[in-house]
């Protein structure tokens, strides 16, 4: 009896803890990195930028957007992910809370790092495919480095990641 109680709390756990067993669909969570920059004849947003081109213009000021490096997870279990959109810039994402509990959106803990130097230490919630989250980054050669966080459809976004071998030199001596 003993071992059948403890079969049914382990399943019931596993059914709890993993969505895709409690019948929600699987999330992903793409990550870029991108140079911003200013250029009299700006060229058209990457692909994957185009949605996003318009809300990066009005907070960040600049005209011209490059994709750096991205990643993307697949989300079928609670625990914590490593997004890496390049070779210099990482960071920890884990679930903090159950996903869809507060309405479609994903509570989050990042930990955001430069190499090995731990940046930002941070909650958040991304708020679905809607709504994704930007990081103000470091100033850059002739612009400034933005993360973005977006919640994707798997399907449409398979896990993957293209990293680029080095970034431009800093403006500012980093």
């Amino acid at each position: 009896m003993a071992r059948l109680s403890l079969l049914a709390f382990c399943l019931l756990w596993l059914a709890g803890a993993c969505p895709a067993l409690a019948g929600e669909p699987p999330t992903a969570i793409w990550s870029g990195l991108v140079l911003a920059t200013n250029n009299a004849h700006p060229a058209e947003a990457p692909p994957k930028l185009r949605k996003f081109a318009g809300k990066l213009r009005n907070i960040f000021g600049y005209n011209q957007f490059e994709l750096v490096g991205e990643n993307s997870q697949r989300w079928e279990d609670p625990y914590e992910r490593w997004l890496i959109p390049s070779k210099e810039f990482y960071m920890s994402v884990k679930p903090r809370a159950e996903r869809g509990e507060h309405g479609g959106r994903h509570r989050m803990k990042i930990v955001l790092f430069q190499n090995r130097r731990q940046l930002a230490e941070f909650e958040t919630h991304l708020n679905g495919a809607e709504s994704p989250l930007f990081i103000r980054g470091p100033l850059y050669d002739r612009g400034q480095l933005v993360i973005v966080l977006h919640v994707v459809d798997p399907a449409e976004n398979p896990p993957h990641a293209i990293l680029t071998p080095f970034l431009p030199r800093a403006s500012n001596g980093d």
